[in-house]
């Protein structure tokens, strides 16, 4: 994945050497790492930033939202929200997107009913399953008897663009990828109400297709009204779809709007 960026690699170790002209970009998860690394900074350390992927990921360990010299990237309204809650300053958006975003294979026969994440609200899904028993066809997204063995990116699109329907009622710490590439590989998206799936700033599905108390009943009925027809129910999804692909756009405007203010606090100290 990297790679596919085609850039640069520093000259130098950023651990080491200090250059208050460059920024460094941590993620959420490594939050600890970074307070040590400017902690042990005597002077001139790189800026930093936090890119906030996943609220959930970090796990309340960081709290110093305080800090000044520290920049909050936000890839999700759910994200913005949370550091705007703890007292975050220097918060500024920045989305991603689907590189190489899969399209529909109208050669291929959507066979299977419905598909879901296997390790993610997996109570939910067991439960709906029950309630349809074999009226809709479920298959996990993995291999494996449990149907949790990892699959390759391709071996994923290649299931996503069989299914019908991609539900996910797990929680949405941020702007999850799979049902993004569920929707742009032709399926109908479902989610429940949890985390960034709350905003439609995040999850811009249309009201029906967003779950907000479980009823097993409930989504049992949903899953075969969209069944029954889902030529109907996938143009639903157009607006959602056409969300999706403009995110690379978006985020080259995210990453204008951080250079300039990367510029203009850095001009600030300069004065």
């Amino acid at each position: 994945a990297y790679r596919s960026y085609k850039s640069p690699t520093v000259n130098y170790n950023p651990l080491q050497e200090g250059d208050p002209t460059h920024m460094m970009i941590w993620p959420e998860c490594w939050t600890n790492e970074m307070l040590d690394y400017l902690n042990r900074q005597s002077s001139n350390p790189n800026q930093c930033a936090i890119w906030w992927l996943s609220v959930n990921n970090n796990t309340n360990r960081f709290k110093e939202w305080d800090r000044k010299d520290i920049f909050h990237m936000s890839q999700s309204e759910y994200a913005t929200r949370h550091l705007r809650k703890n007292g975050a300053t220097h918060i500024l958006r920045m989305t991603e997107y689907i590189s190489n975003p899969p399209e529909p294979d109208d050669s291929t026969e959507r066979k299977i009913d419905v598909l879901f994440n296997p390790v993610k609200g997996i109570h939910y899904t067991d439960e709906i399953r029950k309630r349809s028993g074999t009226t809709i066809l479920f298959q996990p997204i993995g291999g494996g008897k449990d149907g949790r063995m990892r699959l390759s990116p391709q071996e994923v699109r290649s299931l996503l663009k069989k299914g019908k329907i991609y539900i996910d009622f797990g929680p949405h710490p941020g702007m999850d990828r799979l049902p993004r590439e569920a929707a742009l590989a032709g399926c109908i998206v479902v989610t429940n109400m949890d985390g960034a799936a709350c905003y439609d700033e995040d999850i811009p599905l249309p009201p029906k297709y967003k779950i907000r108390n479980f009823e097993p009943e409930t989504v049992h009925k949903l899953l075969k009204e969209l069944l029954n027809d889902f030529k109907s129910s996938s143009s639903d999804m157009a607006e959602y779809r056409e969300w999706i692909r403009g995110q690379q756009e978006q985020m080259a405007k995210c990453i204008s709007d951080l250079v300039v203010e990367f510029v203009t606090k850095r001009s600030k100290k300069a004065d």
